[in-house]
């Protein structure tokens, strides 16, 4: 249902002169109702792939072919999100190992917050 706030305002004003606890109760829900708007999210949650040597080299290819294109339009194209092509495209990523690098930062704010124990 779409929003129409006339209305809604028409039926709240309505229940002002209404007695009946009921009825008031009924007019304003149904006000509510008229007030609700749908959402619509423009941006869809993509369910990403897991990235490959494959995925790693149409990124770079992408890129390359369109510096303009942006790291969301390189996800949607190749079926991973933002953040993994943002990875690739700054050397976390490779084609050799396209999971993520482990230069030790990771278990070094693991230890930190004292969820890692290397004894």
């Amino acid at each position: 249902m779409s929003t129409d706030i006339p209305a809604a305002r028409g039926l709240l004003k309505a229940a002002l002169n209404k007695e009946n606890v009921h009825d008031i109760k009924a007019s304003i829900f149904e006000a509510l109702s008229l007030m609700t708007r749908v959402q619509n999210n423009p941006n869809p949650r993509i369910i990403a792939l897991k990235v490959t040597s494959e995925i790693v080299r149409e990124v770079k290819r992408l890129k390359a072919k369109e510096p303009t294109m942006t790291y969301f339009e390189i996800g949607l194209a190749v079926g991973i999100n933002a953040g993994r092509v943002s990875e690739i495209i700054n050397g976390h990523r490779t084609e050799e190992s396209p999971t993520m690098k482990n230069d030790g930062r990771n278990r070094d704010i693991a230890k930190a917050k004292g969820l890692f124990d290397d004894s």
